[in-house]
């Protein structure tokens, strides 16, 4: 049976499920395999489509290496030291935010002091989006107007120096490993997607298995746990479509419990009883049947002729 013959009976098909049962388990597996690598080339084919919709967007930033340099001031020099931070120049400092921003951002990316206290009025006194104090970082979310701070040590209690040369090392680095990690994720995309769907809903089949078992119960179906996992390799396929199709953009479309829901119903359908069509035998005619006057007799539909014509092979 090819492979897309095998899809479509999976959805409905209960003669298949019937044969499927006493199938070795190799199969279903195989089945199970080749459906879930379609699938995450099927989900791979979109993801490449938004990657080259953000480089393209990117390309027209131009250098973004050289604007992230650029927000970091030429003559700043922090040291960190013991959980403190301390500065070179006269505070507070602010460093502006980038004009490619939106315009609706604060004035400020970051204010620092230092060498002050610091209260939450300063975020709106110094229009910024983050302030560096003495042993904390203040970040405002202006979405969700929360503050948090954090404090340097929960970071490193290494002490370092930060300046332009330093920070670019850093950026060269960063840039460089992610040149990598995009590269290799753009290789090995649809093998890392087939192999955690392909684990994640065998492990999935742990629980589905136990309510394709409750679905062959009620319709008196024998079943055990063992063959009612692996008819679960062939009746994932329909859920496993529901949860593609309603990912992302369809997400509106999503049922609460829907791909299980979709399992039990399938499981509910295709384990049912065969119905069997009675049918009634025609018994051959016995050789000392007496032959009528007119030479041919019909018996059961089936007309049997005079001995002269039997020699000739006519009925």
């Amino acid at each position: 049976m090819g492979f897309f013959q095998t899809v479509k009976k999976s959805v409905y098909d209960v003669a298949f499920y019937a044969t499927a049962k006493t199938e070795s388990f190799s199969v279903a597996l195989k089945q199970y395999t080749l459906f879930i690598l379609c699938v995450a080339v099927v989900i791979s084919i979109p993801l490449y489509i938004a990657f080259g919709v953000w480089h393209s967007q990117v390309k027209e930033m131009g250098d973004i290496r050289a604007k992230v340099l650029a927000v970091y001031p030429d003559e700043l020099v922090l040291t960190f030291q013991n959980g403190q931070m301390a500065s070179n120049v006269e505070e507070p400092y602010s460093i502006p935010m980038p004009a490619e921003f939106d315009v609706k951002t604060p004035k400020n990316l970051v204010v620092i002091n230092t060498r002050g206290s610091i209260t939450l009025n300063d975020f709106e006194r110094y229009d910024t989006l983050a302030i560096l104090g003495g042993d904390a970082v203040w970040t405002h979310d202006p979405q969700k107007d929360k503050i948090e701070i954090q404090k340097f040590d929960q970071f490193s209690k290494a002490s370092f120096v930060l300046n332009e040369q330093k920070l670019t090392e850093w950026v060269d680095l960063a840039f460089k490993v992610g040149r990598i990690v995009v590269i290799i994720l753009l290789i090995f995309m649809p093998a890392f997607i087939f192999v955690f769907l392909w684990v994640g809903y065998l492990v999935y089949l742990l629980f589905g298995a136990f309510v394709i078992w409750l679905m062959a119960k009620l319709r008196k179906v024998d079943c055990t746990y063992g063959q009612s996992y692996k008819l679960g390799l062939y009746l994932l396929t329909l859920p496993i479509l529901y949860s593609v199709l309603t990912t992302g953009p369809l997400s509106m479309f999503h049922i609460p419990f829907g791909f299980t829901l979709i399992l039990a119903v399938l499981a509910y359908a295709n384990l049912g009883p065969i119905k069997t069509v009675k049918t009634t035998s025609v018994s051959p005619a016995p050789n000392n049947m007496p032959v009528s006057a007119k030479g041919s007799e019909s018996v059961e539909g089936i007309k049997v002729g005079d001995s002269e014509s039997n020699k000739d092979g006519k009925l």
